[in-house]
């Protein structure tokens, strides 16, 4: 996905959110389609990723 796809996305989710917020959250934003069980954070490692699972 694109910026302007992610922002649709994120937009279509949380229609109340203002564009320019989503606009800047894009920014920061990698789309990832992994298969169900695909573990993402191991327990007792440290991580400096922010997740939004939606």
């Amino acid at each position: 996905m694109n910026k302007s796809e992610i922002i649709a996305f994120l937009k279509s989710m949380y229609s109340y959110v203002e564009s320019t917020t989503l606009d800047e959250i894009s920014d920061f934003c990698n789309y990832l389609k992994l298969s169900k069980g695909t573990e993402l954070i191991q327990e007792g490692k440290r991580h400096h990723f922010f997740y939004l699972i939606t």
